[in-house]
């Protein structure tokens, strides 16, 4: 209909296989309002440090409508209701709330989003704001709680190079937060230093800056009558940076200072072709214990 209107399934095979039925129109009712819905499915190992049996699985069946209002070109406010319903291989009351090892519940998510990065794939300018309120059962089942997060990010330029900050933070409230619900540090989020340590928690919170300064590029190349024009333009660069990260996962109100891990180091960046994102860095832990870190996308 010339609107930009999808629908379209994707999956992914491999060590957490997920399959996904999407349909999104940004112009509903008007090009204001934006309407997603989606159905998912996925097998994820688990991967909370607190159950000792580590080789299950947890079993995700996801529903989801959510409503758009785009404010203008850089703020968007989203209204999501989903049902969610989650199964394990092993019943057992440290996995799942309920005692059958099924647990199912309705959510209401509130997010507003504000974005003004020049690029998303490697930002060097703009920032990027976002904050998530998140309920999750109306007395429905046993699961009850609320999850809050906020994300801060700004990247000032300063001649060719950028100076980049991130700061983050999440917080469970309620009775009994299941592990499923936890925040991580070492999975999406890591602290370069201590790059495959894995903490576990109800909260969580963070903070990384980075210097990032470029040795050539980006520089563009044309591919001459390509069959597909829409990758007959390749872009790559190689930038220098140098990072620190601190971040902190708690329960309830056992938030420690001096617990809190942090790392820093420098690394090269590498820009290629179609978005890609390579790095190789040097990093090094409070101990001074170093270790080299390789990575696909920017760090933030």
């Amino acid at each position: 209909m010339g609107l930009n209107q999808k629908i379209f399934g994707s999956f992914a095979l491999g060590y957490d296989p997920w399959i996904n039925l999407h349909y999104y129109n940004p112009s509903f009712f008007s090009k204001n309002y934006i309407f997603d819905i989606s159905l998912g499915h996925s097998k994820t190992k688990n991967k909370s440090i607190y159950t000792k049996e580590k080789d299950f699985y947890e079993y995700w069946y996801n529903a989801q409508i959510s409503l758009g209002n785009r404010i203008n070109i850089y703020k968007t406010l989203w209204f999501s209701l989903g049902y969610n319903q989650i199964e394990v291989t092993e019943k057992n009351v440290n996995k799942t709330i309920s005692n059958s090892g099924k647990d199912y519940f309705f959510s209401f998510n509130l997010s507003y989003e504000i974005n003004t990065r020049d690029l998303i794939e490697y930002p060097m300018k703009g920032e990027y704001i976002t904050g998530l309120v998140k309920k999750s059962g109306f007395g429905e089942s046993e699961i009850d709680y609320l999850q809050l997060w906020i994300d801060v990010r700004k990247y000032i330029p300063i001649k060719n190079n950028s100076i980049c900050f991130r700061s983050f933070s999440g917080f469970s409230l309620g009775n009994q937060i299941p592990n499923y619900s936890h925040y991580f540090i070492g999975y999406n989020e890591r602290v370069r230093g201590n790059f495959y340590k894995v903490l576990e928690g109800e909260n969580i919170t963070g903070f990384s800056t980075e210097l990032r300064i470029p040795i050539f590029g980006p520089n563009y190349y044309l591919l001459e009558d390509f069959p597909i024009p829409q990758f007959s333009i390749l872009r790559y660069g190689l930038n220098f940076t140098l990072f620190f990260d601190a971040a902190e996962v708690w329960n309830k109100d056992k938030f420690i200072w001096k617990d809190i891990d942090y790392g820093w180091g420098f690394g090269l960046n590498f820009l290629l072709p179609y978005s890609v994102v390579l790095r190789t860095e040097l990093a090094f832990n409070n101990k001074l214990k170093s270790e080299l870190i390789f990575d696909v996308g920017v760090s933030f």
